[in-house]
């Protein structure tokens, strides 16, 4: 075990406890995923079995990390909550209440149109952004409170009528992942087998579990009681997604051992002596500062810029002496609160010809071309279910609207594209009844080109032939036999830009569990972060938010605010935040 001799005392003894019930306050970079990684090998070499433990992460892309950390050790029962969640339903979907064994999970744009074809006959101006984050609450098992009982009448209705929709499709939502197996699973005739294998469970970045994934890492320890939860309460920030700090408080008082890693491996000391000061001022804060014994490399420079233009210009200067100084291009992060902050970095980059990559705009599998696909490929399999062939369809609203009123739900959808009075839509629904018929005799590759050439023809952009020669790639190169489960895999999570060459430009949330040698936190203004300051809960996640950002930092940081911003077309006047002043 000549790893053990790589950890330090504390990070020793979480690995090897024998205690059932452990909680990890694991600071940033304190080295979380190491501890984690090696408490499996450790319990491996102790003789347990692998498929008896069972650990969970956030995403994919964290699990991916973990497995091959455990690639000597062929261990692969790393998921996420709702992957795994998924894979058991997908498994037997009838034993889930499900009506049909082939389920494909639907994109926000179907939801979107499914609401918009329910409210419609109702003729009611309702927001549907209020009404899909009604449905995601009631499925996390968040409290909702209605002004009056009508309202509360109202979007039970159409939460119901979206439930009846799904359900005659065989269509399930990101959300109905882990309450559909909590509600099935002591239903299962495997149920036991589970509940046997889960010997011990390990979960990462516990304080962004919300109730429901609670319920189930206790569901699944009721036989053996094990269970090693590692996070940090002051990187909790995805309270919006149900995360409650009362769940690893909770686990705190009820676990029989608590390690805190105190020691950060990442970040100059400088760097970890100003986040401390700045998180100081929640309210929530144990005696856990973390600190560092790598030395300072860099001043951190704490700027007020008079705009954002200048700010952003200003960036990109600092950023082009890095890279003089021979810092490459992906070890560098610009990191702000909303996506549109971007928009004059990117131009303040290109004046300058700096390589960069934009994370959260335009995902891969959100983009026109690639949803097209993915919605010929499930009618093709749901040749009933009229949603997805509008949404193949792609057409202007005014079009949308008339075929939408002419068409008699007593007929099948492709019977009556057929007649349309639209040549458009004539051919693609001629042309897919024809592929229909033959489908099988094609290849996977075939196959993709053929939907391809139906939807498109020869109008096709370059940039959105790349794009389809990305996604035909993800499609044929997957291990994955079924082309429902690809795609499910495609629209769970899309496919990473890590490879990709360039500065990074990204949200505080997206950098959540990344490092770079160099940090730009920018836009550090009231009104943005934080974004609420007169509820003190809010405002103590937005300097938890900030706290991650700039521990994101392992030799240079830059913090700054402007005063004038360009904000849905109109220039506002900003103070600096008042985190500003916390870190000074």
């Amino acid at each position: 075990m000549e790893y053990l001799k790589e950890l330090n005392d504390l990070q020793l003894k979480a690995v090897t406890t024998q205690n059932k019930k452990v909680l990890v306050v694991a600071g940033a970079g304190s080295g979380k995923t190491k501890v984690l990684t090696d408490r499996i090998k450790y319990l491996i070499d102790k003789g347990v079995r692998k498929n008896e433990i069972l650990a969970f992460t956030f995403t994919k892309k964290a699990a991916k990390e973990m497995k091959d950390r455990l690639k000597s050790y062929d261990f692969e029962n790393v998921f996420t909550f709702h992957s795994f969640c998924y894979n058991h339903i997908m498994a037997n979907p009838k034993a889930f209440g499900l009506k049909k064994d082939d389920i494909y999970v639907i994109t926000d744009d179907y939801k979107d149109i499914l609401i918009s074809n329910i409210l419609d006959p109702m003729n009611l101006r309702i927001s549907k952004k209020n009404i899909l984050q009604y449905i995601s609450k009631r499925k996390n098992g968040i409290d909702v409170t209605f002004d009056n009982s009508e309202d509360e009448c109202l979007y039970n209705s159409i939460y119901y009528r979206y439930q009846e929709y799904l359900s005659n499709c065989g269509a399930i939502d990101f959300d109905d992942m882990v309450p559909l197996f909590l509600k099935h699973f002591n239903e299962l005739e495997n149920k036991d087998i589970i509940l046997r294998n889960a010997k011990y469970i390990l979960v990462d970045e516990c304080q962004d579990t919300n109730q429901l994934q609670y319920n189930l890492v206790n569901l699944l320890s009721q036989y053996h009681g094990n269970i090693f939860m590692v996070g940090d309460p002051k990187q909790l920030i995805y309270s919006f997604r149900s995360s409650d700090i009362k769940i690893i408080n909770d686990f705190k008082e009820s676990c029989d051992e608590v390690i805190s890693l105190k020691q950060n491996y990442r970040s100059c000391s400088n760097i970890l002596d100003c986040a401390n000061k700045l998180i100081s001022n929640n309210t929530y804060v144990e005696d856990n500062d973390i600190f560092s014994l790598i030395p300072k490399k860099y001043d951190v420079n704490k700027t007020i810029y008079q705009s954002t233009i200048e700010e952003a210009n200003v960036v990109a200067l600092k950023i082009e002496k890095l890279l003089k100084l021979g810092i490459k291009p992906l070890d560098i992060a610009v990191l702000y609160r909303n996506n549109y902050q971007s928009n004059q970095l990117e131009m303040a980059l290109k004046k300058r010809q700096i390589p960069y990559v934009v994370y959260g705009k335009n995902p891969f599998n959100e983009l026109p071309e690639c949803k097209r696909m993915i919605s010929a490929y499930r009618f093709l399999k749901n040749p009933n279910d009229y949603l997805l062939f509008l949404l193949m369809l792609n057409p202007k609203k005014e079009e949308l609207d008339n075929f939408k009123n002419n068409y008699h739900h007593d007929k099948p959808i492709l019977e009556y594209a057929k007649t349309y009075p639209d040549s458009k839509i004539n051919n693609i629904a001629n042309n897919l009844m024809d592929l229909m018929n033959s489908i099988n005799d094609y290849t996977k590759s075939d196959r993709f080109d053929r939907i391809a050439e139906i939807l498109f023809g020869n109008d096709i952009k370059t940039s959105q032939s790349e794009n389809l020669l990305l996604l035909k790639e993800l499609i044929t190169s997957s291990e994955l036999e079924d082309e429902s489960e690809i795609l499910n895999d495609i629209l769970i999570e899309e496919p990473s830009k890590d490879k990709a060459l360039g500065v990074r430009l990204l949200t505080i949330h997206k950098a959540k569990g990344l490092e770079f040698k160099c940090v730009f936190l920018i836009s550090l203004n009231d009104g943005i972060i934080p974004n609420n300051t007169t509820n003190r809960d809010s405002l103590e996640e937005e300097r938890r938010l900030c706290y991650v950002g700039m521990t994101r930092a392992k030799e240079f940081l830059h913090v700054s605010s402007a005063y004038q911003h360009f904000i849905s077309g109109q220039r506002k006047t900003l103070r600096p935040s008042i985190f500003m002043s916390e870190i000074n």
